[in-house]
C-alpha cells in the first residue's frame, strides 16, 4: 500500500507548538517539529503529539521558555537532553517534548543509550533515529528529510535509517515497533529491514515485558494487523517471546479489523495459548481475567440453556458479553444468539449472582446455619433461583432451604 501524502511541501504545524519554534529560532537556535508528528501530518492525519528538537541546550531552552512566561518541567529526561514545555489554553494545558540535537554511545541495555552527546547538527541527530519515515523535521518554511523518509511513505515502505542491524542491536524493540508501523500504515517492509528484523529477532525477546506488550497492543490495534501477523508470525513469536496463531484470526478479519477491544484482539492472537501470554508479557489482573474467560468459554461451549446462560454470567461477570463477542469471531455461529440473550436477562434483572438474592448471611444465622454452612446454603439457593425450584423471595427461599436440610 502506498502513502496517501498531503501535495505540499510545507506541513501545518499548529499554534503551540509553531510558538516554541518561533521563541527557540528568533533566540538564534535552530528548531523543528520532529518525528511521528511530521510523518502524521504528510499523511493528512492528525498527530497525537508534537515532539521539537532544537539545537539549544536544555538549559537555554528553559532560560528561553521561562522568560516568555512558560512553564518548563527538566526533570528525569532532562539528561537525555529532553524538557517538556507546557502551554495553558483557558483551563486546559498541554505538553511539548523538547529535545537538544544529539547524538547516542552504545546501548548496553539493548534499550537505553549509555550517554548522549549534544550537537548542532540536525542531520547527526535525526540519523539516529528508528525509521525513515520518523527521521524527518519541519519548520514553518521546510521539510528536512536527509534519508528519503517522504519517499518511502509515498512508497509506502518501512526502511531503518541506515544499517538496520545497527538501529536494531541498538534497540531491539524497534523490531516490534517496525512491525506495528507496518500494521498501523499497510506498508511493507523493506528487504534488508525486514532480514535484519528476522536474524535479531531474539534480542526484543529481552527488553522489558511491559514494552513489548504495550507495541503488542498497539500492533494489533492497527488496521492491518492480521496481514502483518500471517506475514510476520515468526518474527513477532520471537520478538515476543511467546509464539502467537495467526490462524486464530476470523475470515472476516481478513478485510478489516474486527474489534478494537484490546483484549479480543490479544485472545485471537494468542489463541489457546492467551493465558499464557497475557501472564508472561505481564497483562493487568483485569485485563487477565477477561482474556480466561474468552478462551474458557470458548473451550467449554457457549451456553444455549437458560439455567446455563445465568450461570455464565455469574462466573464470568462483565467479561461475559465480551468472551461471546470473542467466540463469534472465533467462529460460533450461536454466540451471538446468547449475547443477545444475555442482554435480555440482565435488563430483566434476572437473579444470577449471590448480591441479588433476597436472603443474605443473617437470615441464614436465625436458621441455626453457621460457617460454611451459610455459604453453601446461599449457592444452593441461588441455583435453586436459577433452575426455578423456588422463587427468588425471601420466604420462599427460606421455606426451600428449610425442607432441603441435605444442602
Amino acid at each position: 500500500m502506498k502513502g496517501d501524502l498531503t501535495e505540499n511541501e510545507r506541513i501545518a504545524i499548529p499554534e503551540g507548538a509553531a510558538r516554541l519554534i518561533a521563541l527557540l529560532t528568533s533566540s538564534g537556535f535552530e528548531a523543528y517539529a520532529v518525528g511521528g508528528c511530521v510523518r502524521d501530518a504528510l499523511l493528512g492525519r492528525e498527530p497525537n503529539d508534537w515532539d521539537i528538537t532544537t539545537s539549544a541546550l536544555p538549559g537555554q531552552v528553559v532560560s528561553i521558555l521561562s522568560a516568555s512566561g512558560i512553564r518548563v518541567i527538566a526533570d528525569s529526561g532532562l539528561k537525555h537532553g529532553t524538557v517538556t514545555a507546557i502551554l495553558k489554553d483557558g483551563k486546559s494545558a498541554e505538553g511539548y517534548e523538547i529535545t537538544t540535537f544529539r547524538t547516542e554511545g552504545t546501548y548496553s541495555d539493548g534499550r537505553h543509550p549509555d550517554e548522549v552527546t549534544f550537537v548542532r547538527d540536525l542531520a547527526s541527530d535525526l540519523c539516529r533515529r528508528d525509521l525513515t519515515i520518523n527521521a524527518m523535521a519541519a519548520n514553518d518554511g521546510e521539510i528536512v528529510d536527509p534519508f528519503g523518509g517522504r519517499r518511502d511513505l509515498e512508497l509506502g515502505i518501512i526502511r531503518a535509517v541506515g544499517d538496520p542491524e545497527k538501529r536494531f542491536r541498538e534497540d531491539a524493540l524497534r523490531i516490534l515497533r517496525a512491525a506495528r508501523f507496518a500494521a498501523q500504515l499497510g506498508f511493507e517492509i523493506e528487504e534488508n529491514t525486514l532480514a535484519a528484523m528476522r536474524s535479531l529477532a531474539p534480542l526484543a525477546a529481552k527488553v522489558s515485558a511491559e514494552r513489548r506488550r504495550d507495541e503488542l497492543d498497539k500492533l494489533l490495534a492497527g488496521r492491518y494487523c492480521v496481514s502483518v501477523v500471517e506475514r510476520l508470525c515468526d518474527v513477532l513469536g520471537v520478538s515476543l517471546g511467546v509464539p502467537g496463531a495467526a490462524e486464530s484470526f476470523p475470515e472476516a478479519a481478513r478485510e478489516s479489523l474486527p474489534t478494537d477491544d484490546e483484549d479480543v484482539m490479544f485472545a485471537l492472537y494468542f489463541g489457546d495459548r492467551s493465558p499464557q501470554a497475557a501472564e508472561a508479557l505481564k497483562l493487568s489482573n483485569r485485563r487477565q481475567k477477561a482474556i480466561r474467560a474468552m478462551v474458557e468459554m470458548r473451550r467449554s461451549g457457549v451456553p444455549a440453556s437458560r439455567e446455563d446462560v445465568l450461570r455464565s454470567m455469574r462466573r464470568y461477570g462483565d467479561d461475559a458479553e465480551r468472551a461471546l463477542f470473542y467466540c463469534s469471531l472465533s467462529g460460533d455461529a450461536r454466540a451471538s444468539t446468547t449475547a443477545g440473550l444475555v442482554r435480555r436477562y440482565r435488563e430483566d434483572g434476572e437473579c444470577f449472582e449471590l448480591s441479588s438474592l433476597a436472603i443474605t448471611g443473617g437470615d441464614l444465622v436465625s436458621l441455626g446455619l453457621c460457617g460454611e454452612e451459610i455459604g453453601a446454603a446461599l449457592e444452593a439457593a441461588l441455583e435453586a433461583v436459577i433452575c426455578r425450584r423456588a422463587k427468588n423471595e425471601r420466604n420462599s427461599l427460606i421455606q426451600y432451604l428449610i425442607h432441603h436440610p441435605e444442602i
